[in-house]
């Protein structure tokens, strides 16, 4: 029985030279089919068996002949001069040997194309748009032939064309043939609770075709050459950018209601009309109809939308006031004043008016390249926000004796030993607005320094949107009472507030940079207790005023006739119902 070695140590070595082989693109010459075989053999026969002898023989004979055959030795046996680099098959390290030239053209317009070998500084990628549905994508097809090509004069089956990184999976052409790309920009799941889906598409894809980081990152196909020899030089690329071609016009209003005991729940009512084609989707509506949709879940995240500017802000400012919606107190507290005739809720409502005369993305005739058009456009919307939201639920789990008292509330007739109550009024609005002045014509192409044309797009973009909030709370638990007062923790006058700013900003370079800032000063409460004096008076009024001290403050009631009465408040305690979030100073990039 002839020596050989471990199972595993065997089959890891046939894995090697399988790979390598793969790499070199060696899968065409028989010892790869053998020696693929003969793997199976020895790791399925019992390693006593005939079977496992034959298959590690012939094993290990096929890997001897792949490693002769990239020998040196092997050069020279079928005629490859050592000493000049030079093959019998005229073959040439680095330059064309049995395949000299392919194209690559698109398969919808054969004027669009590159070439192989590509020119000197020519260009060696071809774009082209992605407009028919592949297994849920938008898909283009490009076609690849072999123009001038010779016999391989060392028996292998070449020369070929190898396609990598396609919708059809690893491909190799050996004469014409069509292979299908789909692009690496993916659309974002159009789904809101503020806008028409078809709306939001357009609005999105006007901003972020004049991105250029759009098309960066991405994996374009590849087109090698696979001959006799040495792969000669670079190959092409196909790389897939969606078809686009679309416009909008809309105005109108639409508003979303958060309240702690249902869904956000959307009313809206817009006129216009949304015609074109975004990839292999076709945007048609048209408004003019007001609706309400019943409660549903919260929408996705949006993912990419975020990057547009105006959704980055919207997101921020529904993420905010959901969040702040999450902190409501349930409906099972009993209270000593009747409930309010209507439920407590916040309503965001934005002010809409979009126009995008067009915007399309097209392929340029004789030219590998694509081009980008887009017309002056304009986005506004004008968030404001209204209502009332119960924190009490919050502010018991905060401050001391809080526990006591929501277990007092939560029971029958517990609201004759404690009460409680902080409600948030908030009122506020803004503007968010984003335009395109002029029109632009832009190039997607192989030349140098294409992506700077987009970087340096003078865009309008501006947001200042601000929400105030004022607080009346009050908590007493047996024979104590306090008397609670709210500021804004970051140190303004009033009780709270969110300021949410966005900015476009040109850099040293000539770029253009988005930027948002999203500002909450939080909620800081104080609690006092009262202290009394009574004298005679003879006028009506009252005053609060100053004590002095930080710790304390006071009031003065009088009614004619009666007695005054003094009440000087002592802080008992202080307690941070909602931290602040953000800074002035920083600016965040969208």
């Amino acid at each position: 029985m002839t020596d050989l070695p471990p199972r595993a140590e065997l089959l890891s070595n046939i894995d090697t030279a399988l790979a390598n082989m793969i790499d070199a693109g060696q899968m065409g010459i028989p010892q790869y089919e053998i020696l693929t075989s003969a793997r199976s053999g020895v790791l399925d026969s019992p390693v006593t068996s005939q079977q496992y002898q034959s298959s590690a023989l012939t094993a290990q004979t096929q890997m001897a002949q792949v490693q002769e055959i990239n020998s040196a030795e092997f050069d020279r046996k079928i005629g490859l001069d050592p000493e000049f680099a030079s093959a019998a098959c005229n073959c040439v390290p680095g330059e064309p040997c049995c395949l000299r030239a392919f194209e690559v053209e698109d398969a919808t317009n054969s004027t669009r194309k590159v070439v192989w070998p590509a020119p000197e500084n020519g260009p060696n990628r071809l774009y082209v748009v992605a407009k028919d549905p592949h297994n849920g994508q938008p898909s283009a097809r490009a076609k690849v032939t072999l123009t001038d090509k010779g016999t391989c004069s060392m028996g292998f089956a070449r020369p070929l064309s190898d396609i990598r990184n396609h919708a059809s999976g690893p491909q190799q052409i050996s004469g014409s043939d069509e292979i299908v790309v789909t692009t690496p920009f993916q659309m974002p799941a159009m789904s809101s609770n503020l806008l028409p889906a078809e709306a939001m598409a357009v609005m999105y894809i006007a901003g972020v075709v004049m991105m250029a980081s759009s098309y960066r990152n991405a994996r374009p196909a590849s087109v090698d050459p696979f001959q006799c020899m040495v792969t000669g030089g670079d190959g092409l690329e196909v790389f897939a950018v969606p078809h686009v071609d679309a416009s909008a016009s809309l105005t109108g209003r639409a508003a979303v209601t958060f309240t702690i005991t249902a869904l956000p729940t959307l009313t809206a009512g817009f006129e216009g009309n949304v015609t074109g084609e975004v990839g292999n989707q076709t945007l048609q509506w048209k408004g003019g109809t007001t609706h309400t949709n019943a409660p549903r879940p919260p929408a996705p995240p949006q993912g990419p939308v975020n990057r547009h500017p105006v959704f980055s802000i919207v997101d921020a400012i529904e993420n905010a006031l959901s969040a702040l919606s999450n902190h409501g107190t349930p409906p099972n507290f009993e209270y000593t004043l009747p409930p309010p005739k209507t439920p407590l809720a916040l309503e965001l409502a934005f002010a809409v008016n979009a126009d995008v005369k067009s915007v399309a993305i097209t392929g340029k005739d004789a030219s590998p390249d694509l081009q980008v058009s887009v017309d002056p456009f304009s986005f506004s919307m004008g968030p404001s926000v209204t209502g009332s939201l119960d924190l009490v639920a919050l502010m018991l789990s905060r401050i001391p004796r809080g526990l006591e008292i929501a277990a007092y509330l939560n029971r029958p007739g517990g609201v004759v030993r404690a009460d409680a109550r902080c409600i948030l009024t908030l009122r506020g609005s803004g503007e968010i607005g984003y335009a395109l002045q002029q029109a632009v014509q832009l190039t997607i192409s192989n030349d140098p320094g294409w992506e700077s044309a987009f970087d340096n797009i003078q865009q309008q973009f501006s947001a200042g949107v601000e929400f105030r909030g004022s607080i009346k709370a009050s908590a007493r638990i047996d024979l104590e009472t306090w008397f609670i007062t709210a500021s804004a923790s970051a140190g303004a006058a009033v009780s709270t507030g969110w300021n949410f700013r966005g900015r476009a900003t040109t850099q040293t370079n000539g770029t253009v940079k988005f930027e948002k800032q999203c500002k909450f000063q939080g909620i800081t409460l104080k609690a006092y207790v009262y202290g009394e004096s009574k004298e005679e008076i003879a006028d009506d009024g009252t005053q609060t005023f100053e004590t002095g001290s930080a710790e304390t403050f006071g009031t003065t009631k009088t009614s004619s006739g009666m007695s005054a009465q003094s009440s000087i408040g002592k802080l008992i305690w202080e307690r941070t119902l909602l931290a602040p979030e953000g800074d002035d100073n920083e600016w965040i990039e969208i």
